[in-house]
């Protein structure tokens, strides 16, 4: 994943011709790196009714640039940036920040209903282009939403995100400094951000500017000897601003993409940890289960030492590291727990997320119709089996085993009826 808070969308770039920051970031960054993100912008910060009048034209021409590209996921940071959220709320015990309650917007006194229903109202109706809306609100400052600001989220149907503070490198190397997946309120979920941003590995923004790369260091701690998050390349538009954070990014992205990853935008994994949330099992029979949740969960994580899953909703496993990583179709049915490794063929990996998928075994033959989007070109990845034939947008493709695997390539990031059989 990868998501922008919108602070210093208006700086100038120290770099030739001095462009905004957030047009050195579309420019150096973004289609540089065509996946899948979540970017945000602040009202009071680009609006010609904001602090920045002056450069409001030039400001929103480029927001609605970054808003049409293909990838990218629109989201709101707030009209004037509250950094300390609780206090809109009425808590009078909270400190105020050394940046202030919220941003100086002269003549404005902030409430809830116009940062976010506000915000997002400004995005869809003056930014946004006619196909795309608002689908995340990423909190900003402490990122410690009230409860009245979560219910407004869900109201309007967003998702949201930020907040936590998972900073993970050799000297802190500890499990104490994982955050949770979320934070569960009676009025919502606030969906924890599943990594810090470059503000706090650059001594917020003091220096050194570069320092954004150790969140590589993070990324594999965070992954081994056991995976406890996802990456998420997560930046301030500031970041577009210096040479070293810019180069910094690019050195970041680059990392991640030579890794097998399943590009997703922050709406999708948000709804995957409301899954975490929700999810439960019933007891369907003896050694039966079905898990019951009404957000995504598509993987499920068990010790290998407890055997496998089998079912009509069992697409295949992973392992890695001692853990079975179980690969469900939308509609896993029962699941049986049992001792012996199922019969193949099974879907070893995969890059794209299921808009549909219906898989049927029968004797030694595995039929797998899909639907897909993915940030990168799709591929499949298959075991125990000798051969698959692809049907899709164009002929009949076979693909034959290597080393034990048939790798099957979609050729394209989106595809509607599909189908893979494998023997």
């Amino acid at each position: 994943m990868a998501h922008i808070d919108g602070d210093g969308f208006v700086s100038r770039a120290e770099i030739r011709g001095t462009p905004l920051a957030a047009k050195a970031t579309l420019d150096e960054v973004l289609k540089r790196f065509p996946i899948p993100h979540t970017v945000s912008i602040i009202e009071a910060e680009i609006a010609p009714h904001g602090l920045f009048p002056q450069l409001s034209r030039e400001a929103e021409a480029i927001a609605r640039e970054i808003f049409r590209e293909p990838y990218v996921e629109l989201a709101s940071h707030a009209f004037s940036h509250p950094f300390v959220w609780r206090h809109l709320e009425g808590r009078t015990d909270l400190k105020q920040d050394v940046y202030g309650w919220n941003m100086p917007v002269p003549n404005y006194t902030p409430t809830v209903e116009r940062e976010i229903a506000g915000s997002v109202d400004y995005i869809n109706t003056r930014l946004a282009p006619p196909d795309k809306r608002v689908k995340v609100f990423l909190w900003s400052g402490d990122a410690i939403p009230g409860d009245r600001a979560l219910a407004l989220t869900e109201a309007l149907g967003l998702e949201n995100t930020n907040g936590g503070d998972t900073k993970v490198l050799p000297e802190t190397n500890s499990l104490t400094h994982v955050w949770p997946i979320g934070r569960p309120r009676p009025t919502g979920l606030q969906v924890y951000a599943p990594v810090m941003n470059e503000n706090v590995y650059t001594n917020l923004w003091q220096g050194p500017y570069y320092g954004y790369r150790d969140v590589i260091k993070t990324f594999e701690l965070l992954n081994a000897p056991r995976r406890l998050k996802p990456m998420d390349i997560y930046y301030h538009f500031y970041s577009g601003s210096k040479y070293a954070s810019l180069n910094a990014l690019i050195e970041v992205y680059t990392w991640a993409l030579k890794h097998p990853v399943t590009p997703m935008y922050i709406s999708e994994y948000a709804r995957r940890a409301r899954g975490f949330y929700d999810a439960r099992w019933t007891e369907e029979g003896p050694g039966q289960l079905r898990l019951h949740s009404a957000w995504p969960v598509r993987t499920l994580r068990m010790p290998v030492s407890e055997g496998w899953l089998t079912g009509p909703g069992v697409l295949g496993w992973q392992d890695k590291d001692g853990e079975r990583y179980v690969h469900l179709a939308p509609e896993t049915g029962a699941l049986t727990r049992q001792r012996q490794q199922p019969a193949g063929p099974w879907l070893a990996s995969a890059n794209v997320i299921w808009d549909r998928v219906v898989s049927v075994r029968d004797n030694g033959r595995w039929q797998l119709d899909f639907d897909f989007h993915a940030g990168q070109p799709g591929e499949l990845q298959v075991r125990a089996a000798r051969e698959c034939v692809l049907k899709g947008s164009g002929a009949p493709a076979t693909y034959r085993a290597k080393t034990g695997m048939v790798t099957v390539p979609l050729g394209q990031q989106q595809g509607v009826g599909y189908r893979l059989e494998c023997r």
